[in-house]
């Protein structure tokens, strides 16, 4: 679904009965020319269960691109254990953006933090960028009474993003190659590293990729 320099809207809220639901797949994206464009609720979900992403204040260098975003309820399948992050993360893309400060939130679900999941143990803000995990950067916080990750001006909003416990979610080992972008396995710049997973390397694929052999 994309909407190009325009308004999703809709007669009454956001929400469970109103919402895009990713169920079957797919991604919402926002092609725009000013930072107007994408200060804007993202109605997404999946399964029924409503995670939007906010964005109330958009800066940057360059604004003329798009913002698309997608979200899974299932733990994010490079975080290391078991049950110290909540079930649900979101991947986010910049394609043509340059941006330098990014205020809003991504909501999770009281269904995400189930038992034997500890909310209250879970303390860190988790972004798997090309660079691996980004945890706790400056500009990010949470609020587990309100189910947000918070972005206070943030520097970056590119990557994965979860809530995890402070220790063993997000200094397991990563493969040696993963996807950060959907696309063609021949393109670098769909992996972390900007480089083609040579033939000894392990990968983790977790967006949509073309093989053509």
């Amino acid at each position: 679904f994309r909407v190009y320099r325009s308004y999703i809207s809709t007669s009454g809220s956001f929400g469970l009965t109103s919402m895009l639901d990713f169920s079957s797949g797919g991604n919402l994206r926002i092609d725009g020319l000013n930072n107007t464009h994408y200060e804007t609720v993202f109605p997404i979900g999946m399964n029924g269960e409503y995670s939007p992403i906010q964005l109330t204040s958009v800066a940057g260098t360059n604004l003329n691109g798009y913002f698309q975003v997608t979200v899974t309820d299932s733990r994010h399948p490079l975080a290391a254990g078991s049950d110290n992050a909540i079930t649900r993360y979101w991947d986010v893309l910049t394609p043509g953006l340059t941006l330098t400060s990014i205020s809003g939130f991504l909501q999770y679900t009281n269904n995400d933090v189930l038992a034997p999941i500890v909310e209250t143990n879970l303390t860190t803000v988790g972004r798997l960028s090309s660079a691996g995990w980004q945890t706790n950067e400056t500009g990010t916080s949470y609020n587990h009474t309100s189910n947000r990750i918070i972005l206070s001006a943030a520097s970056a909003i590119t990557g994965s993003w979860t809530l995890g416990e402070d220790a063993g979610c997000f200094d397991g080992t990563l493969p040696d190659k993963y996807t950060v972008n959907a696309g063609n396995w021949n393109t670098g710049s769909i992996w972390n590293g900007g480089t083609v997973p040579a033939p000894t390397d392990d990968v983790s694929v977790l967006h949509a990729v073309t093989l053509n052999a």
